[in-house]
């Protein structure tokens, strides 16, 4: 009904249908959110479906067929995601760094107001020189609706940098590079930044430190995955190896307690266990091992997580991972669904 399916009407269908008005060879990812569809294809991102107008002609009307972004270059488009929170992220391809400028930026419609105020980034607004971060963010912003894609910059020298992923929450940023590494600025009073000793402004993109014990072969850790829960954060590093910080009321850390953390620590009761994904849901966090096998932790209300133990399939809270009671064989991914749910 809001031109979604992309073959030019809002007529309802019950069977699949090809979009014709698509070149499909060179397709590398489709999503949808809400009533919007997306598509990358050879690099070039397309939107169509709900207001999508916005993004490929400036206006808010719906679009019945697949058309390019005008805000994103074309060709240099490597990932679109969806954010918790209901913020859209596009990832540039390699070649794309973070780059820099000076003096005052326009903001698309609806960001003057995302970047003023108690609650926004203050970052946005500093004085001096600013750099922006090679990454596109539009959607819903804290309270604030962005209708066409920006990159956000900060007032840190981060000439060069590639992003590998990142973590928008309404008031900052945490930043996963390419190089491994990670970061963050923008504000926050829970310890989120991940900074330690609660600090709760930075303007500047500072580096989150990984403690001693994820160091591998005398050299500090290298992170391949970020994921963010409704307040606490879930890395993984390229030895198999798990950290982090955040609000820990339900035990969502993995630590034994449930005292928050200002900077990343590790999970011990993993390990050795090798894991090769992780996933962070509301207040919950998995882990999935080369074997096969799913690790779940924090809320378990009504036993949602699963635990294979009599008693930890019970407990309101589990706070260290234990094993999922899963049937049917190794596990391959976890996906989080749009429910959200896990599968």
């Amino acid at each position: 009904h809001r031109g979604q399916l992309g073959v030019g009407d809002t007529i309802h269908r019950y069977e699949p249908v090809a979009i014709d008005s698509l070149d499909c060879a060179g397709v590398s990812q489709v999503f949808t959110h809400g009533d919007e569809s997306y598509a990358i294809i050879v690099g070039t991102a397309y939107a169509w479906g709900a207001c999508a107008g916005t993004l490929v002609a400036g206006r808010h009307i719906d679009v019945l067929c697949p058309q390019p972004f005008a805000a994103l270059p074309a060709r240099g488009i490597r990932r679109l995601e969806a954010q918790p929170g209901g913020t859209l992220t596009a990832y540039p391809n390699a070649a794309i760094c973070s780059g820099s400028g000076r003096g005052a930026q326009h903001l698309p419609d609806g960001a003057e107001a995302a970047v003023e105020g108690d609650n926004a980034f203050e970052a946005l607004h500093a004085n001096g020189e600013r750099h922006q971060v090679g990454f596109w963010i539009w959607g819903v912003w804290g309270d604030h609706e962005i209708d066409v894609p920006f990159q956000p910059w900060v007032t840190s020298d981060v000439r060069g940098l590639a992003v590998r992923q990142v973590a928008v929450a309404p008031s900052y940023f945490v930043v996963l590079w390419e190089s491994g590494g990670l970061a963050s600025w923008g504000k926050d009073k829970e310890g989120l930044l991940g900074l330690g000793d609660h600090r709760s402004y930075c303007s500047r993109a500072r580096a989150i430190d990984l403690p001693p014990s994820c160091n591998h072969e005398g050299r500090a850790p290298s992170v391949i995955a970020l994921q963010q829960g409704r307040s606490h954060f879930v890395v993984l590093t390229s030895s198999g190896l798990i950290c982090t910080w955040g609000a820990n009321s339900a035990g969502q850390l993995g630590l034994g307690d449930v005292e928050s953390r200002s900077q990343p620590t590790e999970v011990q009761a993993l390990r050795g266990k090798r894991v090769v994904q992780v996933v962070a849901v509301r207040d919950a966090s998995y882990a999935l091992t080369e074997e096969g096998v799913v690790h779940a932790w924090g809320d378990n209300c009504d036993g949602a997580l699963g635990a294979s133990g009599s008693i930890a399939a019970v407990a309101p809270k589990l706070l260290v991972p234990e094993a999922m009671g899963l049937r049917g064989g190794a596990v391959r991914r976890l996906e989080v669904l749009p429910s959200p749910a896990i599968a």
